[in-house]
């Protein structure tokens, strides 16, 4: 979805003459983009040029990125991810190139990268498939730079292949512990479930991206990868879970193909169990992240709740596959009888909202949005969730707080012989959640009720890439 920038306010003015300090020339434009994480684009200019009239590059401002600071759900600071983008850039990975941080706000600037996201805009099934071969290419170059280079750079190493494949969980869960402030019965499970399969097969570990499948192109080829704030040292594959997910959000075309050139350019054949694994963890690490956002009173509330569910749904989807249970893709019944106040409730709180920035009215639309929902179908909803709790611990609970809380002790203690039960009841909460959200996409559909989403992806093109290799 597209966001307007807010104007720049005056301690984001105040980035303008540590920018000029850094990379020299006048900045000429600084706009706040409209999203979650600061940030903001830049022009500069050299100064004769500037005195000019014109810009460096035939005319051309030189145009920059400045990235804040992440504040929720990352283990890297700046300081490392900026490190990490000349890592990859040494090795001929194209990334944006950073000029260095900004003190304060704190921001790390780099150059602007060109291009359409993935395979926008692109038609033509053989280029695409250039662009996916060239981005597999550059994934494994990422997979094989030294490990000693990786801790160079401040990256944790692991001590060995089997402790990377839960390293990045072991990190969030601390994390989590000590925020936690609900019942998260999901997390209890996906992290049950991720400890007694932690894959101690595996030899071969990492610097892996996580947030894979994110790059820019133009012409034909891509301009660069993006988004590396979450790299850390782990199972290559799990790389490949991160491609699962993005396809979901932002279709990549065949991943049959894109695992079988992986397999080729990289000589480790796919082994499912491990993407379906870190498929989980890579789900609890993200809703780890973001636990402590669900109990606050905040405007963006709707879009962490989206994650929340996004993330619900990855990690359930792939523990079925490893069961061999199939989820029930129908939506929950729903009372479609409006609650007579709703609609003038929220005409109401739009109105005393008034005018505001566009982005600030995006993040207030999807909120007013969402409580018309819940007013017009949370107590059906929520009625449904104590029954189908009873039905498992065997008594009556009175709020949903309380259901939560009781499911989450009955994970902790049940047997394998339990999961199954738990998978489904834990998949209904979720459609009953997925059904309180507003459309945050732009194809106006609520996340996951039409594919291909993460619960309606299965691994049928890892296992056909398995099949075709005997």
């Amino acid at each position: 979805m597209k966001q307007h920038a807010p104007p720049a306010t005056e301690p984001e003015q105040s980035l303008v003459p540590q920018v000029e300090s850094m990379v020299g020339g006048r900045v000429t434009s600084i706009e706040r983009e409209g999203r979650w994480r600061a940030a903001w684009r830049v022009d500069v200019v050299d100064v004769v040029d500037a005195v000019e009239g014109g810009g460096v590059n035939g005319g051309e401002p030189r145009r920059l990125y400045l990235r804040g600071e992440r504040s929720e759900g990352n283990d890297l600071s700046l300081e490392t991810e900026a490190a990490i983008h000349a890592l990859l850039e040494k090795h001929g990975v194209p990334v944006p190139h950073v000029y260095g941080l900004t003190a304060g706000p704190k921001a790390m600037v780099m150059d602007l990268l060109t291009g359409s996201g993935q395979l926008t805009g692109v038609s033509d099934p053989v280029t695409q498939q250039a662009l996916l071969d060239e981005y597999v290419g550059y994934l494994v170059q990422v997979h094989r730079i030294p490990l000693e280079e990786v801790a160079a750079a401040g990256v944790e190493v692991p001590a060995s292949p089997v402790e990377a494949q839960l390293a990045l969980f072991r990190r969030r869960a601390r994390k989590f512990r000590a925020q936690q402030a609900r019942p998260e019965p999901l997390v209890a499970f996906g992290s049950r479930w991720a400890l007694r399969h932690q894959p101690t097969h595996r030899d071969r570990m990492g610097l892996a991206i996580k947030d894979t499948g994110q790059f820019l192109q133009r012409g034909g080829s891509i301009t660069g990868l993006y988004d590396l704030e979450l790299a850390h040292v782990t199972d290559p594959q799990a790389d490949l879970a991160g491609l699962r997910v993005r396809n979901a959000f932002e279709p990549l075309g065949d991943l049959a193909w894109i695992f079988d050139r992986y397999v080729e350019a990289s000589g480790d054949p796919i082994d499912p169990a491990v993407v379906n694994f870190h498929q989980v963890v890579g789900g609890l690490a993200g809703r780890q992240a973001i636990t402590r956002l669900r109990t606050e009173e905040r405007a963006d509330y709707v879009n962490w709740l989206t994650w929340e569910v996004a993330g619900a749904f990855s990690v359930l989807s792939a523990i079925a596959e490893e069961l061999g249970e199939e989820l029930d893709p129908a939506p929950p019944d729903l009372d479609d009888t409006p609650e007579p106040l709703s609609g003038s409730l929220v005409r109401a709180l739009d109105a005393w909202v008034g005018p505001t920035r566009p982005y600030d009215r995006v993040v207030t639309d999807d909120l007013l949005n969402h409580i018309q929902l819940v007013l017009r179908h949370g107590p059906s909803l929520a009625a449904s969730h104590l029954a189908d709790v009873e039905s498992l611990v065997g008594f009556q609970p009175t709020s949903v707080h309380e259901a939560d809380a009781a499911l989450e002790d009955l994970v902790r203690e049940a047997g394998p012989d339990t999961d199954r039960r738990i998978l489904h009841l834990l998949h209904r909460s979720a459609k009953r959640q997925r059904a309180l959200i507003p459309s945050m996409l732009p194809n106006g559909r609520p996340p996951g009720s039409v594919g291909p989403f993460v619960d309606r992806f299965r691994l049928e093109a890892v296992r056909s890439v398995m099949a075709r290799m005997g």
